[in-house]
């Protein structure tokens, strides 16, 4: 009786679980559409918006709610529709921003369906781009990417779609996509690559190698570098005065995906012949080298004489899950100095992108995603920390997804596969807007992590963020300074007993005025109080004696307390002599282990992916293997724990060879006990990254630091029980690893340094 009760109370939870969701006419949720007068639900501020509901045929009737929601999760409109024969419309008009458009439908007091679609309100471009217009994206709808305020297009004139067979050039495609982007009033950098299977250098026996998300992407070098020129030639001759730029080919890796089989030897000799034709068939055309490669390549290919085939240099860059102020800024520096050490040429950075698709394990050379929301803050800041490093022009990859939800290559777009936009469409359109007539002017140094930047042309901007959870600048007024929001709104200004408190975020916020108060406003703004969040960082000096309780077995005393390491006493104040010399020679050693893990690292991220000669490019290397966003902590977890081991195995070789009592089993034993709070601290740093990428660098602090601490505690209370030639072992071991990073650390490049800033 008992049982049949409880199955019956199951069944009828289940019942109840699923009642809400349903229709009583299909049992399935109902999908609501939302359209509006506009394709691409883009409007003009003030502009009439129709909002059109509906539902299909034969579901129930039912209370149609509709809500408007700005892109800080505002309610600008609540409104209650009758639906007639399954729709409802309604009109209104919106200010400057994003929106969120949601409709809900109840029956019964039970929700049964919804629906959310995207608007963007934006002013509509007043002027032609210049040659000069910094900001470009990859797509094929010229007149929306101008509808941003978007001067560059890039696209390709792929070889195999051209010359499909030899010496029959077909030009239909290609001539409608230079008139369109005419039309649109948007200029053109054209790619050449990618030959016809009949021109390409296939090897016998070739099994194709892309996988997964990139199946089927396999290209390969020309055979023929003559057949290579005229198909060139031919190109950018009929394209002549129309197409503004050409990039020589497309991340053209040694052997990687695009170049299978090819080498850089290979590139420089291609660069040099399409160079050459490009001129002679327009010589005013701008020839891109590089190909949007990295500058490990950029390096090699002008040790190859490959330098003076090029008017500018491409590069690409992509960190998915990361924030851009981590690693992008220190990529363009680097290749800044590459460049610049041949001689002065432009920097194009024709491909950077993050991903929104939703995470799925299962596909192979797959990224992860990051919300629609931190992809809309990430592309300002991305912009501006480009134009600061010098880039001369920033192309978005690109303008629409793809119908995959899960392949991120499906999933960089600014707009949804349904057209609708996403809040980056506005958050470009705004950025472009600002500053696409200005010149970079410099860098505003306020307070560690949070950043300014100024520039100059018919009015001046200053870009302000930050990336802790929120700062606050007190200053004076400033009369006739503007305060834009990220998506265009108008923000007001908080005074305060005549201060203006002005609260950042880590999304962009645009002060605008005009150039004669553009001094005046950089002056207050460096005078001015900074206020930050509550800074956990201390709080890591006491995680070491949170492991002496758990490990060492803390016991009170009148006078002060003593573990199983060392004896403290407040009353008169001292320590024993072993404790201070375990606590001197822990604090040694987490100098040492500081400088070492800083230095893998920043091996790791900056060098080692660059220098495999691998199908996969560099930057594709860790996101691949750790999946985006898990990528920085792990790395830096990973680097502390390689230092660990590291550490016990040279201190176990000193004990062998001063014949200290070390045996491996204790050896392990320490490194176990070593691991313990490298484990304690995983699933903190995971989650802690998944919740605010501003945690990342004090999460490096609490994971990394706190191991090596413990780790030196607790092999100073070793040493005690092995006797003085193994603590002779442990003062040689100490000193050597010692001085080895600070020769690491004082013999690092000065440009490798500023890492140090992100760490801290």
């Amino acid at each position: 009786m008992g049982k049949s009760l409880l199955r019956r109370f199951c069944l009828l939870s289940l019942f109840l679980c699923i009642l809400p969701v349903t229709t009583p006419s299909s049992g399935q949720p109902v999908q609501i559409l939302i359209r509006t007068n506009s394709e691409h639900n883009i409007f003009s501020p003030g502009e009439e918006i129709r909002l059109v509901i509906s539902v299909p045929e034969n579901t129930v009737s039912g209370i149609l709610s509709l809500e408007i929601r700005d892109f800080s999760g505002n309610r600008t409109l609540e409104n209650t529709l009758t639906l007639e024969a399954g729709r409802a419309e309604i009109s209104l008009t919106l200010t400057e921003g994003f929106y969120w458009a949601e409709a809900l439908l109840q029956a019964g007091g039970e929700k049964v369906g919804s629906g959310r679609v995207g608007i963007a309100v934006i002013p509509v471009p007043t002027h032609e781009p210049a040659f000069d217009s910094p900001f470009g994206i990859q797509s094929p709808n010229f007149a929306l990417a101008r509808r941003a305020g978007v001067g560059w297009g890039r696209v390709d004139f792929t070889w195999s779609l051209i010359e499909k067979e030899e010496n029959s050039f077909e030009w239909e495609e290609t001539d409608r996509i230079v008139e369109e982007a005419s039309q649109a009033g948007v200029r053109l950098l054209g790619i050449l690559r990618h030959p016809p299977e009949w021109a390409a250098r296939i090897p016998p026996g070739y099994e194709p190698r892309g996988r997964g998300v990139h199946e089927g992407w396999d290209s390969f070098p020309p055979r023929d570098l003559e057949k290579w020129g005229r198909y060139v030639y031919e190109t950018v001759r009929r394209y002549e005065n129309r197409v503004a730029a050409w990039e020589i080919w497309n991340e053209p890796f040694p052997d990687g995906i695009f170049f299978r089989g090819g080498t850089v030897e290979d590139y420089v000799d291609l660069l040099r012949v399409a160079y050459t034709e490009a001129k002679r068939a327009d010589p005013d055309c701008v020839v891109v080298g590089l190909g949007g490669t990295n500058f490990v390549q950029a390096q090699r290919v002008f040790e190859l004489g490959g330098f003076p085939y090029m008017d500018a240099a491409s590069i690409h860059h992509y960190q998915p899950g990361f924030y851009p102020e981590f690693v992008f800024p220190r990529i363009l520096s680097r290749t800044r100095s590459v460049v610049e050490r041949v001689g002065g040429k432009g920097i194009w950075l024709t491909e950077i992108g993050w991903p929104t698709n939703l995470s799925d394990f299962s596909l192979e050379q797959n990224w992860g995603g990051a919300p629609v929301e931190l992809q809309a803050k990430f592309l300002p800041r991305a912009l501006i920390l480009g134009l600061s490093e010098g880039l001369e022009k920033i192309f978005w990859f690109k303008m629409d997804d793809g119908p995959d939800p899960h392949n991120f290559e499906h999933n960089q777009g600014l707009l949804f596969h349904d057209g609708s936009p996403k809040p980056s469409y506005v958050s470009l359109a705004t950025v472009a807007r600002l500053l696409e007539n200005s010149r970079y002017g410099g860098r505003l140094e306020l307070a560690p992590r949070i950043y300014g930047y100024w520039f100059e042309g018919s009015g001046a901007t200053v870009a302000l963020w930050t990336t802790h959870a929120w700062a606050e600048l007190i200053l004076p007024p400033c009369p006739g300074v503007r305060v834009v929001g990220m998506i265009g709104e108008e923000l007001g200004r908080e005074i305060r007993n005549g201060k203006w408190h002005l609260r950042l975020s880590d999304s962009v916020q645009y002060l605008v005025c005009d150039n004669s108060s553009l001094q005046d406003l950089l002056s207050a703004l460096r005078q001015a109080e900074v206020f930050l969040p509550f800074d956990v960082l201390p709080l890591c000096l006491l995680l070491p004696f949170a492991g002496l309780v758990a490990l060492g077995g803390l016991r009170g005393r009148k006078d002060g307390f003593e573990t199983d390491c060392f004896r403290a006493y407040f009353l008169p104040s001292r320590l024993s002599w072993k404790s201070g010399r375990a606590l001197l020679f822990s604090l040694l050693m987490l100098g040492f282990a500081s400088i070492w893990v800083y230095r893998l690292a920043g091996w790791l991220v900056y060098e080692f992916p660059y220098s495999l000669p691998s199908s996969v490019p560099g930057w594709n290397i860790i996101p691949t293997v750790v999946m985006g966003v898990l990528r920085n902590p792990l790395l830096l977890l990973c680097s502390g724990f390689a230092a660990l081991v590291l550490y016990s195995a040279i201190y176990w070789v000193f004990c062998r060879i001063f014949g200290g009592k070390l045996g491996v089993f204790t050896c392990l034993k320490l490194v176990g006990w070593s691991t313990a709070p490298f484990i304690l601290f995983l699933p903190l740093t995971l989650v802690g990254s998944r919740l605010s990428e501003t945690l990342l660098p004090r999460l490096f602090l609490f994971s990394a630091l706190p191991i090596w601490t413990w780790c030196m505690l607790i092999t100073a209370l070793e040493t005690r029980r092995l006797g003085r030639r193994a603590m002779l072992a442990r003062v040689f071991c100490d000193l050597i690893l010692l001085l080895t990073g600070l020769l690491l650390l004082f013999t690092l490049p000065s440009e490798e340094l500023p890492m140090l800033e992100v760490i801290f």
